[in-house]
């Protein structure tokens, strides 16, 4: 029993780190994701329980549509088989849902007070703890350097993550569950470290969350409290910090705001030269992981691909979610991608008894 523990706990552990380490290679085409994700593997031989179910079935027919694409477009794009054997595996193994969904909640509760907490000793103490990501470290070394860079309003803060968008889209399955669970204090935190991350998706989960909280208890308290720590948190920080935000919404052609470079552009482009069938999607824009999908899989697949996930789901507020960050995100490279996935088919929310772990 003792052992089983201990292997349930390093699975978690694994799955809850992947994520960041996917930020970092090892070589030229080998990620620290990867060796977690082998390592995943190799403690989970010992674990398996052979079953058919949807879930299996899903992610073994993807698998297969995925290595024969991939195999006839090129080998680009093999990270999204690994998304798949990552999904089917967490499937298989003894234990695997429950597994994922302590790793979801631990690892976006986590996060979320890292970014709180290196926000808050930058601005109090000029102190600053973010991880070095060498040229994508926007956050200054100290107070004093803001100047440089407009005040505040170009800060990138992202937490353990490069990008505030890639923390948005790691939290936002930890932010589902802690929705359907009610646990208010959870949910406040990673709500407020959405909120400060300064996240174009991370403001979309934010707004959609309070919304069905609201709906949900049947109450305006809560509104009046957000309204309340907004009011705060604006106060303190000021409008500037907000305002990256606010200009990413413009889509003039001469304006590389973050709207235009990540949606507007680059689903024109494809649109413009859509394909039924699987084709290798070349292209200098920012590459959406929708736009991926569709063109792996071809349109008509990937169309029903993602439909499919929306009847796993029951089409929940999770595959809303999810849908929003592959039309917004770049990330099915990414560890995250392969979580999510698996987190969506799992249908989580369902199993009651899960909610007292953590």
């Amino acid at each position: 029993m003792l052992i089983s523990g201990l292997l349930s706990g390093l699975l978690v552990i694994l799955l809850t780190l992947a994520p960041i380490f996917s930020q970092f290679k090892v070589g030229n085409n080998l990620l620290l994701q990867d060796i977690f994700f082998f390592v995943f593997f190799l403690l989970s031989l010992s674990n398996f329980s052979l079953r058919f179910n949807a879930r299996i079935i899903f992610f073994s027919v993807s698998l297969l549509l995925s290595l024969v694409s991939v195999y006839f477009i090129g080998f680009e794009h093999i990270r999204l088989v690994f998304a798949f054997c990552i999904g089917l595996l967490v499937h298989i193994i003894k234990g695997g849902e429950k597994i994922l969904y302590i790793s979801v909640r631990l690892g976006a509760l986590l996060s979320s007070l890292y970014l709180i907490l290196t926000l808050a000793l930058f601005l109090i103490l000029n102190v600053n703890i973010s991880l070095d990501f060498g040229e994508y470290s926007l956050l200054p070394n100290t107070w004093s350097e803001i100047d440089a860079i407009e005040e505040n309003s170009q800060i990138k803060l992202g937490g353990a993550f490069r990008e505030p968008n890639w923390f948005a889209v790691y939290a936002s399955m930890g932010l589902y569950s802690f929705l359907k669970s009610n646990d208010h204090l959870k949910l406040l935190i990673v709500i407020f470290a959405l909120v400060i991350a300064n996240s174009s998706y991370g403001h979309f989960l934010v707004g959609v969350s309070i919304f069905y909280w609201i709906i949900k208890s049947r109450s305006f308290n809560i509104l009046i409290l957000i309204a309340t720590l907004a009011f705060i948190l604006y106060s303190f920080l000021g409008f500037s910090f907000f305002e990256r935000t606010l200009n990413s919404f413009q889509l003039a052609p001469d304006n590389a705001s973050s709207y235009g470079v990540r949606i507007y552009y680059p689903w024109m482009d494809y649109f413009q030269n859509i394909s039924l069938l699987p084709t290798s999607y070349e292209t200098s824009s920012f590459a959406n992981t929708g736009i991926v999908l569709l063109s792996v899989f071809g349109f008509l697949f990937g169309l029903i691909f993602v439909l499919i996930l929306g009847f796993l789901s029951r089409f929940s507020l999770l595959f809303l979610f999810f849908v929003a960050a592959i039309i917004l995100e770049g990330f099915y490279g990414r560890a995250e991608f392969a979580i999510y996935l698996s987190f969506l088919v799992s249908r989580i929310q369902h199993s009651s008894n899960h909610t007292h772990i953590f």
